[in-house]
C-alpha cells in the first residue's frame, strides 16, 4: 500500500526547500531511522568512540608525564592514533551508506512499508561497490594530498615568497572546489546504490548533475556543513570541557588515572556527535536528487503519463 505522506525525491526543489524536506524526512521516519543507524552503523561507531577514548587517555597520560618532567619527546602518531583514524573512516563510511541505503529503500517502498532488514539487504546488494570506491577515493586522495605536499615543500625550499603565495592560492583553491568535491565524493554512494554504478560512473555523475549548479551546490554544501557542525560541537561539549578540566587539574608527580565516568562521557559524546553528521547526508541526497529532476525531468515526465493514464480510465469508465 502507497502511503498519501509519502516525500517525492524526484522533484526540483530551492534552497529552503531542500533544507526543510530533510528535516522533514527525519521526523516522519524518526523511530526506523535512528533504530537503523543504531543496528547497521552504531558498532562501527561504538568501535570510533571507545578507540578515540583510549587514544584521548593515552594522549593525557603523556601530558602527565610533560608536566611532571618524566617524557620530553611525546609522540601524537601513535599506534592508538592510527587504530582510532580507522575506525573513525570506518564509521563514517558505515553512516553515510547506511544513510542513503535508507533513503533508497524510503524512495522505493514508502514510510511505513520497510524494515531494518530491508535497509541492510540493500546495502548487502551494493558492498563490494560501496568498500572499492571508498578506498580506491581514499588512496586517489592521499597520493593527491602527498603530491601536493611535496610540490609545495620544493617551492619553499626554492623561494618562500613564492611558497607562501602558492599555500595561500591553494587554501583559497580549496574553499572554493573542497566542498563540491566532499559532496560528489558523499553523493557518489548514492548514485552506487540507486542506480547500481561502479566509483568512477557515480562520481561522473555526480558531476554531470551538478554542470550549470555548481555555486548552488557550493552554498547548500557550506550551509549544511555549518549547521551539522554547530549540532555536532553541541553534543561533543562536554567530552571537551570533560577534557580541558582534566588537563588543567593534573598533577605535577606524573600521576594519572582514567575514571569510568570520564569515558562514558567521552564514548557517549563522541557517539552522538558522530551521528548527527547523518544530517548532512540526508541535505546531500535531497540536493542530488533535485539537481538529477533538473537534468533528466524523469519525476516529471511519470507525473505527465500518470496524467494521461487517468486519463485514458477516466474516457473508459463513462
Amino acid at each position: 500500500m502507497i502511503n498519501q505522506d509519502k516525500i517525492n525525491f524526484l522533484q526540483a526543489r530551492d534552497f529552503g526547500e531542500t533544507f526543510n524536506v530533510s528535516v522533514k524526512f527525519v521526523r516522519q521516519n524518526f523511530k526506523i531511522y535512528f533504530l537503523t543507524f543504531l543496528l547497521l552503523a552504531g558498532p562501527f561507531m561504538l568501535l570510533y568512540s571507545f578507540s578515540g577514548a583510549y587514544y584521548e587517555s593515552v594522549i593525557l597520560h603523556k601530558v602527565a608525564l610533560v608536566k611532571a618532567g618524566l617524557l620530553y619527546n611525546m609522540t601524537t602518531y601513535s599506534w592508538e592514533y592510527f587504530v582510532s583514524l580507522f575506525f573513525q573512516l570506518l564509521s563514517a563510511l558505515a553512516l553515510m551508506c547506511t544513510n542513503y541505503s535508507f533513503m533508497v529503500v524510503y524512495h522505493e517502498k514508502g514510510t511505513g512499508n520497510f524494515r531494518v532488514g530491508d535497509v541492510a539487504k540493500k546495502m548487502k546488494q551494493h558492498v563490494s561497490k560501496i568498500i572499492g570506491g571508498f578506498f580506491l577515493f581514499l588512496i586517489l586522495t592521499i597520493i593527491f594530498g602527498v603530491a601536493i605536499v611535496v610540490v609545495v615543500s620544493l617551492i619553499i625550499n626554492g623561494s618562500r615568497v613564492a611558497g607562501v603565495i602558492l599555500l595561500f592560492a591553494l587554501i583559497v583553491g580549496f574553499l572554493i572546489i573542497g566542498p563540491n568535491l566532499l559532496w560528489q565524493f558523499s553523493t557518489s554512494f548514492l548514485v552506487m546504490i540507486s542506480e547500481n554504478e561502479i566509483a568512477f560512473t557515480a562520481f561522473g555523475r555526480t558531476r554531470e548533475v551538478m554542470k550549470n549548479n555548481y555555486w548552488w551546490t557550493w552554498l547548500v554544501g557550506v550551509c549544511a556543513s555549518l549547521i551539522t557542525m554547530f549540532i555536532s560541537l553541541m553534543f561533543a561539549l562536554p567530552m571537551i570541557v570533560f577534557t580541558l578540566i582534566k588537563t588543567f587539574t593534573m598533577t605535577s608527580d606524573g600521576n594519572y588515572e582514567n575514571s569510568i565516568f570520564y569515558l562514558i562521557v567521552f564514548v557517549v559524546s563522541t557517539f552522538f556527535s558522530s551521528m548527527v553528521y547523518a544530517l548532512l547526508h540526508v541535505v546531500s541526497g535531497f540536493h542530488y536528487f533535485s539537481l538529477a529532476e533538473k537534468r533528466d525531468g524523469t519525476g516529471l515526465m511519470e507525473r505527465i503519463n500518470e496524467i494521461g493514464t487517468q486519463q485514458q480510465f477516466n474516457n473508459l469508465t463513462t
